[in-house]
């Protein structure tokens, strides 16, 4: 590439930035708004199923909207709400963009467990004991810190992403199947447990 072409991708790249920043900007908070308002309303609406299955006493001031700001960092492409099971467990459930190759993005449904590092051995028991399933369902996800979290996803096709808040149920119900099956978080931990300032 030559260095006028270099500069002529750059002009246009400025130009077509410098028209369409601000609009861009509000599309992608509507966006983030949007996405976190169903999530935000499928936790509410299960959160008497998930207090059931894990063993916890969640309430609605559990619930909480991860920080995203306008734009996903590419290297932290989640979009998500949590349930915050103390200090070191989380429940999140959201959206998550895989990187594949040529430089693409798969977009996920997903609904997942997370720890703390201390709290590392815990999620190594859950898995152990979802390894002994029959058909188990739930695993890691290739991302940072893939032992402290448990995972259980569904890809979304691009034609079908307007539909996400289905596919999103769809992963939540499947979650809480596959961690009844194991007693929940007593069946790993040895007891029940509470949401944080209770």
């Amino acid at each position: 590439m030559t260095t006028a072409t270099t500069s002529s991708g750059r002009e246009k790249l400025i130009q077509e930035g410098a028209a369409s920043f601000v609009q861009a900007t509000i599309a992608m908070k509507e966006f983030v708004r949007i996405v976190q308002d169903e999530c935000e309303s499928l936790a509410l609406r299960n959160l008497n199923e998930i207090n059931r299955v894990m063993g916890t006493e969640l309430s609605e001031e559990d619930l909480r909207r991860a920080r995203k700001g306008s734009f996903l960092d590419p290297n932290d492409p989640w979009l998500y709400v949590y349930l915050a099971l103390g200090d070191d467990r989380y429940i999140s459930i959201g959206l998550y963009w895989e990187s594949v190759s040529g430089g693409g993005y798969q977009l996920h449904a997903i609904t997942t467990f997370s720890v703390s590092a201390a709290e590392r051995g815990l999620c190594q028991r859950a898995l152990e004991r979802f390894r002994k399933l029959r058909k188990p369902t739930l695993g890691t996800f290739p991302y940072r810190g893939e032992d402290r979290h448990i995972t259980l996803h569904k890809p979304i096709p691009a034609e079908e992403a307007a539909l996400f808040p289905r596919s999103i149920e769809f992963v939540l119900t499947g979650f809480l199947e596959e961690w009844e099956k194991i007693g929940g978080l007593k069946g790993v931990s040895g007891g029940p447990s509470k949401a944080a300032g209770k």
